[in-house]
């Protein structure tokens, strides 16, 4: 492995080949905020850009609640000015339920005890068109889909906080046990075909945030500040410049402003490409075998799921 893939493991991920002995860091029961992106594609100006439209964001608070004699935690629709009750949230052991406002059946968000080479069952998302806030939740079964979610992988992740399980579907989402998502809490982890990017921007407890969407990257360190609504113009400048469309079968468009370096690893942190580009470049990536890779250029690093 080369030094600048060493680099790339231990600044975006922290990957660890070892699942034996592990205390893994639970999902959260209190104290603990997601902000949920939405953005979409403009194609009025050229070139083509996602446009951030609307963040989602969810409060679990410490409020516990007695459902059919089953503790859960109330979990909120939250922003500066209301919170609106969202549903009632369970861990046990390696997996996570809701009961969703208004309903008293039990629904399964994620099961980490997964390994590779399964399918998804009995888990459920939000529905298509239920991403946003305005809209009331509609909660679907995942294993009914169009695309089966079959785990590739599972590795072992570190933060501060612990030990967390990575379930990898070679998907445009994972699921990071203790955290949830990263293509939004409640979405599913389905590669993005449509003109519209989902992901989840930043997930933190109590004051400290612990994955920063802007990067695609889980923090191995704390960052002081719990998310916010707010999302700055660091979050639009990186919008631009991240790779579209996404997924591709090869041809691809860069915003960046500026001639650069970019670097490709593959989903074993194996660097597969190097190339200076100019500003506004376009790529054929066709080359490339199918699945998810990583992009590295000035500084920042990207997730792309080559088709």
């Amino acid at each position: 492995m080369s030094l600048k893939s060493s680099y790339f493991l231990l600044l975006a991920f922290g990957f660890s080949s070892s699942l034996n002995a592990q205390n893994f860091v639970s999902f959260p029961d209190s104290n603990a905020t997601w902000v949920n992106a939405y953005s979409t594609l403009n194609t009025s100006v050229m070139p083509f850009r996602y446009e951030l439209a609307q963040t989602v964001k969810y409060c679990l608070k410490s409020e516990d609640t007695l459902i059919q004699n089953q503790s859960y935690q109330k979990i909120y629709l939250c922003d500066l000015n209301q919170e609106v009750y969202f549903g009632a949230l369970r861990h046990d052991s390696d997996r996570v339920y809701i009961i969703p406002a208004d309903s008293l059946f039990e629904l399964k968000l994620y099961d980490f005890s997964l390994q590779p080479g399964d399918t998804i069952k009995d888990a459920y998302s939000l529905s298509f068109g239920s991403y946003l806030a305005q809209h009331s939740p509609v909660f679907e079964p995942l294993e009914n889909s169009f695309f089966s979610l079959i785990v590739v992988q599972v590795d072992t992740l570190y933060s501060s906080l612990g030990a967390h399980r990575l379930i990898d579907f070679g998907q445009s989402g994972r699921w990071l046990e203790g955290i949830g998502n990263t293509q939004g809490l409640f979405w599913d982890p389905f590669p993005n075909i449509s003109n519209f990017s989902i992901q989840l921007m930043c997930m933190s407890y109590g004051d400290s945030s612990y994955f920063n969407g802007d990067l695609y990257q889980f923090e191995q360190g704390a960052i002081a500040g719990p998310c916010d609504l707010s999302l700055n113009l660091q979050f639009d400048a990186l919008v631009e410049t991240r790779p579209f469309p996404n997924p591709s079968p090869g041809l691809l468009q860069l915003n960046n402003t500026e001639p650069t370096e970019l670097i490709l690893f593959n989903s074993f942190a194996e660097q597969v490409w190097q190339q200076p580009i100019g500003e506004r470049a376009r790529l054929d990536l066709s080359f490339l075998r199918a699945g998810v890779y990583y992009l590295h250029l000035n500084g920042k690093t990207y997730v792309w799921l080559k088709q």
